[in-house]
């Protein structure tokens, strides 16, 4: 999994509904303590107006998984889509919502999923009602939209990134901040921001 900022990553669990092992900074991303998110919070501080395409998002995202690649594939999918939170604060948060899943019962049922929430909201990202389907061993699907009649379509064109944007996307898998990223590769720090925004 791939974070671009402070970021919380939990285990939920279909069977019960719970989050389980709920770890990293939640108290920063959303000013809360791990022991105060379930599910009835988790929906109560979902922006309104993402709550229905929330809801569409997990429809399509069980479809995908249940009806359109083998079961054998299900844990090499991780699924993208962007939402977001109120923080304890009263402002919202935009979150990158990836998750992988960890635990498929015999009969094909996706039981417990990875998942980390990442903080985006300095980056500006405007929320798109989409999902993405992404494996580096099989075929991956970008920005499903989830409306009716959503396709998953393959994508013949990757994403192309620039020679520099490539050496920004390395140094950030490194942790570094933007700021040693632009000391690192000798640019700007502003061009560091220019690029990320990009990416």
């Amino acid at each position: 999994m791939f974070s671009p900022g402070a970021c919380y990553y939990f285990i939920f669990n279909f069977n019960n509904l719970t989050f389980e092992i709920l770890k990293g900074n939640i108290e920063n991303v959303l000013g809360i303590l791990p022991e105060e998110m379930n599910l009835q919070y988790f929906f109560k501080i979902l922006h309104p107006e993402d709550l229905e395409k929330y809801h569409e998002k997990e429809k399509v995202g069980f479809d995908f998984l249940m009806n359109h690649i083998p079961t054998e594939d299900i844990p090499l999918y991780k699924v993208v889509y962007l939402f977001r939170l109120k923080h304890k604060n009263g402002g919202y948060k935009t979150i990158m919502h990836q998750s992988r899943t960890v635990n498929v019962s015999q009969d094909g049922r996706v039981q417990q999923v990875l998942c980390v929430h990442t903080d985006l909201t300095s980056y500006n990202t405007p929320i798109y009602h989409s999902i993405s389907f992404l494996s580096d061993s099989r075929t991956s699907y970008f920005s499903v939209t989830t409306d009716p009649p959503y396709t998953f379509k393959e994508n013949v064109n990757q994403f192309k990134f620039t020679k520099r944007e490539k050496e920004i996307i390395l140094e950030m898998t490194k942790g570094k901040t933007p700021t040693e990223i632009a000391n690192t590769i000798n640019i700007a720090l502003s061009t560091v921001n220019t690029h990320k925004r990009n990416i």
